[in-house]
């Protein structure tokens, strides 16, 4: 293979090499003026959020954030394989050179560049094997300068590097067809399912050349699954490649494409259980809105796109006509290649949910450029004309020309936006204001989508995640959401008992982050919170954006908030742990999800809020209870007993098994109408420490039932 590289780079040739050197400055410098500005503006969610899970690696000191819904323990430790049901944690790959920078968010910039840069260089490099030298140009310009790729791809929400993968995979097996060798077949089969694992959605170039080359090259299918060798190397490629998505949906009975199937064959069972918390209309519906969205993609320009594809078709039509006259249509099927696999594609993407962002048609390059690219050729060759080939090239201009004057009016209005909403600045000021003012990450609530990846990116992951924001996103209305605020803030300070809680708030973004804001300022003063807007942080031009509100007597809103939730506890009345049991009402902090006939501890300290209805006589607490041993590995589980921060007992489960414990609560402790009870865990440990499992929960208790007494 490096024998068949050194012959490649021979054949280049003195000429060629001036023309690489012209065309690697030429389009290095492309790359700096389309990216220009792109380091001077705000970071958006979507970013960073999942970059943020390579902190970690990165700086030991950092805290811990993980969105991973699955993980494999080798060897003792645990790998992350997918982050949602269809994002793979290979996602993280391109991603990781970011080590190399003291600064990450000049590094994540810097990175968007390059990859963009060494995409149109393959890209060139590769199609300038098969075309000469002024058509692989005018190709790679038009590519570069597609509107399908800006202003996403600036801001990370696309990609480029799918072109690395798919034009190295191809020359890969290209060689393969011209030289048999298996190493050649591995390596385009592999790199292909690598860029499956790394972006999801490359599944539908992989499904659209597949049919493709059925279609088109059934000798080569044929030479290929007639060979053991040929199948076994496929097969080890493809596994190796795409080994994420192979462990994840064996494991999780096919999660990845569940949306995808149910969508097209199960419609009314899809619309019950939608995915990325969005309400997809019917299937037809849903590729009208797309069409619609696709034409916004260009702005007012988007007619005239339609009417270029158009025009394609209708000249691809005419070639086709007279090559059938001719009896010739298969001589030039290589032509047809890039046509089929982009209306594939195209229709791939129709019908998957939730595409409805330009991001999610990157795919289509680059196969639509080298549609265009085959007409022009295939016209040149059948009818024979110079005109043809000199009108090819003005067509490459005139579009090349188009592609520039939209993508460029797109850069500029993404530059303007970049200082508006979530692409504000004023996050760094924010940031600013936090470090100045000393104010400790673990005070900070976050109940709105944006901000707390965002800061916990700027600080190199030194910044605990506090966020109610997944829990107001799934919150059906106001009532709801007011519901978790109050329960998160009685766990909240139990845990830390701290005075102050900060909440920084975008106000009036759109209609949820206005109902937000709504939401946690009238809870908190309903019930009793002091509560002042301390800093207001301006987009750029001017108009404030992010309030920065304290909360400064935290202890008092908890009370208040404990004595109007908390229900009266009848004695004898037996508080039940297990699935749709009553505990929930009393549990405040430290609890896992009930099970079918018991309620895991969850930390090194749960807390039960009892109003009881006489608090002046004392009270007898019968608990039972299996403790988590390890299997074996824990000698015993410690339990303190406190009641309204005052030990009333110590418990020593050192056995397997169902329990039950049972202690005296003076009435001299019981304080107020509410009584706090917790249950203090020194032993408890997550199954995952112990290697285990990949569960994280510190496991102590499995409490079954509560019993009190007078």
């Amino acid at each position: 293979m490096i024998k068949d590289i050194r012959i490649f780079v021979s054949s280049i040739g003195t000429n060629r090499h001036i023309q690489y050197i012209f065309t690697i400055l030429f389009f290095y410098l492309l790359s700096i003026i389309l990216f220009w500005n792109n380091f001077f503006h705000g970071i958006q969610f979507d970013e960073v959020y999942r970059v943020n899970n390579l902190i970690p690696f990165f700086n030991p000191y950092s805290e811990p954030y993980t969105q991973a819904i699955f993980s494999i323990n080798i060897f003792g430790t645990f790998i992350p394989i997918a982050y949602k049901s269809y994002i793979s944690s290979a996602t993280l790959l391109p991603h990781v050179p970011l080590f190399f920078w003291d600064d990450y968010l000049m590094g994540i910039r810097d990175l968007y560049v390059l990859y963009f840069f060494l995409s149109i260089i393959v890209f060139f490099i590769i199609l300038s094997r098969f075309v000469n030298f002024k058509f692989s140009f005018l190709t790679s310009l038009l590519l570069a300068t597609s509107p399908i790729l800006f202003p996403e791809i600036r801001f990370g929400f696309a990609y480029s590097l799918h072109i690395v993968i798919l034009s190295i995979a191809f020359y890969f097996l290209y060689l393969f067809k011209l030289k048999k060798k298996p190493i050649y077949l591995f390596m385009g089969i592999f790199l292909l399912f690598a860029g499956a694992n790394i972006y999801f959605y490359f599944l539908w170039v992989i499904a659209s050349l597949l049919i493709t080359s059925i279609i088109f090259y059934k000798d080569f299918w044929k030479e290929i699954l007639f060979s053991p060798k040929n199948v076994f190397v496929i097969v080890s490629a493809l596994t190796l490649g795409f080994i994420n998505f192979i462990l994840y949906n064996l494991y999780s009975d096919f999660a990845s494409f569940k949306p995808l199937i149910s969508r097209i064959f199960f419609p009314s069972e899809y619309e019950l259980n939608p995915i990325d918390y969005k309400f997809s209309p019917p299937l037809i519906e849903d590729i009208i809105r797309k069409f619609d969205a696709i034409m916004n993609f260009f702005g007012d320009f988007g007619y005239i796109y339609l009417a270029i594809g158009t025009i394609t078709l209708l000249l691809f039509g005419l070639v086709t006509i007279k090559l059938i006259k001719q009896n010739r249509l298969y001589d030039y099927k290589n032509y047809y290649f890039c046509l089929v696999n982009s209306i594939l594609i195209l229709a791939f993407i129709l019908i998957t949910p939730n595409t409805t962002r330009a991001g999610h048609y990157c795919f289509l390059i680059p196969f639509i450029q080298l549609t265009i690219l085959s007409l022009v050729l295939l016209s040149t060759k059948i009818y024979k004309l110079k005109n043809i080939h000199v009108f090819g090239v003005a067509i490459f201009i005139i579009l090349i020309s188009l592609n520039g004057f939209i993508t460029g009016g797109e850069i500029t209005q993404s530059c303007e936006d970049r200082g508006k909403g979530y692409f504000s600045p004023a996050i760094f000021d924010l940031d600013e204001y936090i470090d100045k003012h000393q104010i400790d990450s673990k005070n900070i609530l976050f109940v709105q989508w944006g901000m707390y990846s965002q800061l916990y990116f700027l600080n190199k992951g030194e910044f605990t995640i506090k966020s109610l924001v997944f829990q107001f996103l799934g919150a059906e209305d106001s009532q709801e959401r007011v519901v978790l605020l109050e329960k998160f803030l009685i766990s909240n300070y139990i845990e830390n008992e701290q005075e102050e809680l900060y909440f920084p708030i975008y106000k009036g973004l759109d209609t949820k982050s206005k109902q937000i804001y709504e939401d946690t300022l009238s809870s908190l003063s309903l019930h009793g919170g002091k509560i002042d807007l301390i800093a207001t942080f301006n987009e750029t031009n001017g108009e404030p954006l992010i309030y920065l509100f304290k909360l400064s007597n935290t202890g008092a809103v908890v009370k208040n908030i404990q004595k109007s939730s908390t229900p009266i506890y009848k004695y004898g009345r037996v508080m039940s742990f297990e699935r749709n049991g009553t505990a929930d009402q009393y549990q405040i902090a430290g609890w896992s999800n009930p099970e079918k006939e018991f309620t895991w501890t969850d930390g090194h300290k749960a807390v039960l809020a009892i109003k009881p209805e006489n608090p002046n006589s004392d009270l007898a607490m019968t608990i039972t209870a299996s403790p988590y041993l390890g299997g074996g590995k824990i000698k015993q589980q410690q339990v303190t007993i406190k009641v309204n921060g005052q030990t009333v007992d110590r418990w020593v489960f050192d056995q397997a098994g169902i329990q039950e414990k049972r202690t005296i609560i003076p009435c001299t402790i019981l304080t107020g109408e509410v009584q706090l009870i917790t249950l203090e865990l020194l032993d408890a440990k997550s199954p995952k420490e112990l290697g285990q499992s990949g569960d994280v929960r510190v496991l102590g208790l499995a409490v079954r039932s509560l019993v009190i007494d007078e």
